[in-house]
């Protein structure tokens, strides 16, 4: 089976480091299962945006899929919902130059 592959952005990085290593770990399993099986609480977010969100527990993992066996994930966060989906169609598009924020 190939092997798949998570693309950080700097910005996105950053955010994992800040966040405890439990939590860090747990993001990183979820990312995994959400590759390998489609498992998990990810979706869309509403045009125009192109970014799917993935949560994990009070965080949200925000990604462009790249390709079939490939994700960017433009940032981690801990937000109130209205503000994370707002945020976090600003930080994909500034950290990876893409879509309109």
């Amino acid at each position: 089976m190939p092997k798949k592959t998570v693309l950080w952005s700097p910005g996105a990085r950053a955010d994992l480091r800040a966040i405890d290593r439990e939590t860090a770990l747990r993001i990183m399993h979820t990312i995994h299962s959400y590759l390998t099986t489609g498992a998990g609480d990810g979706k869309k977010l509403q045009p125009p945006s192109h970014e799917f969100r993935l949560r994990v527990g009070d965080y949200r993992v925000l990604f462009l899929p790249k390709e079939e066996l490939s994700i960017e994930v433009c940032a981690c966060s801990v937000a109130a919902k209205p503000i994370a989906d707002r945020c976090f169609s600003e930080t994909c598009a500034s950290e990876f130059g893409r879509g309109e924020a």
